[in-house]
């Protein structure tokens, strides 16, 4: 049997983390980056003020500034699907309300259409 002994592995976005045993037997975390599936590269040029937030942002999380860019473009720019999947998921978790009948609901639209104009 090899020093390390594999132990089992949690996928999390573009990051694999393992869990190994050495000698010693204690746990040890490896972090594995599967760049094989980055197949583009951005260069962006930033203030010393963003670059700042940014290299603080990463170690805070222990994190690459190249995994930091991508976690932010996430959170920030979702893919159509997930965004039209999370309003679903709004609108059906949302408590029932009590909705006015078509004719109540024009004459309140023509009352602030009037207010407007």
């Amino acid at each position: 049997m090899s020093a390390f002994e594999a132990g089992g592995t949690l996928l999390g976005g573009l990051r694999e983390v393992r869990i190994v045993r050495g000698p010693s037997r204690r746990p040890i975390i490896d972090t594995c980056y599967r760049m094989h599936m980055l197949e583009k590269r951005l260069q962006v040029l930033l203030d010393e003020r963003r670059w700042a937030r940014l290299t603080s942002y990463a170690a805070e999380r222990n994190l690459s500034v190249g995994a930091a860019v991508r976690e932010a473009l996430d959170r920030t720019i979702p893919a159509a699907k997930d965004e039209r999947r999370g309003a679903a998921r709004t609108i059906l978790q949302a408590a029932p309300m009590d909705v006015r009948r078509p004719a109540a609901l024009r004459k309140e639209l023509e009352t602030l259409r009037g207010r407007r104009g």
